[in-house]
């Protein structure tokens, strides 16, 4: 397998929301101090991955960044890109590079670990919103793992749970109820590597009302 960058998995998005509305995306830059951004880890509960066999949790964490100036009661909204993660499994995988260490060297699937950013990921959005290279936006990280097989593929199954419906249904309105989002496929988009690439265009064909960007990276065939 291919070395795995995050850095792959961020630009295709930022390009195609760079060129959405300014009206709806630019932020007073005298605010911009007002309020950091923030990676907040969260918890939900997701409906549709109950019942399920192999009594996968339907309580879901998630790692949620929030820009520069965001403000919860302001009157700002921002686009979303859900990010979809392979292997490690969990809402961290773009976040903390010693979850590859079993996974790097033969006969293990990665020939190295990912290109984190050195000064981290909220640091890495900040500089790249800051020079005005990227517009401000919401980060989704989802914890997609399973008790038995660590795989989901981002599918609805009897034996593990509805990890579609959970993406595409539970976590969205949740997003969409509890931050400023975009609230509409044109505020969304749908990124993932590895099995995260393989949901990403999964998901995305399957529900276009829902989302208005896919990129999938070394997504499984």
């Amino acid at each position: 397998m291919r070395k795995n960058s995050i850095l792959l998995g961020m630009l295709t998005l930022f390009l195609v929301f760079g060129s959405c509305s300014k009206d709806a995306l630019d932020l007073d830059e005298s605010k911009l101090d007002d309020k950091k951004s923030k990676l907040q880890n969260r918890e939900f509960v997701s409906e549709s991955l109950t019942p399920n066999y192999m009594n996968n949790s339907e309580y879901r964490q998630m790692q949620i960044y929030t820009p520069p100036g965001y403000d919860k009661h302001g009157s700002k909204s921002y686009p979303v890109i859900y990010l979809l993660q392979g292997l490690p499994l969990g809402e961290k995988s773009y976040l903390w590079p010693k979850l590859y260490e079993p996974w790097v060297g033969d006969p293990m699937p990665f020939f190295a670990g990912p290109d984190f950013p050195e000064e981290g990921f909220r640091e890495w959005m900040d500089g790249l919103i800051e020079s005005k290279r990227v517009q401000p936006m919401i980060i989704v990280m989802p914890d997609a793992d399973n008790n038995l097989y660590g795989w989901c593929m981002f599918t609805n199954s009897v034996l593990n749970g509805g990890f579609e419906d959970y993406i595409v249904n539970d976590l969205v309105n949740y997003i969409d109820e509890n931050y400023r989002t975009i609230a509409s496929r044109d505020g969304r988009a749908l990124v993932g590597t590895s099995q995260g690439g393989y949901g990403a265009i999964k998901l995305g064909m399957l529900h276009p009302d829902k989302f208005s960007v896919v990129a999938s990276h070394t997504g499984l065939l």
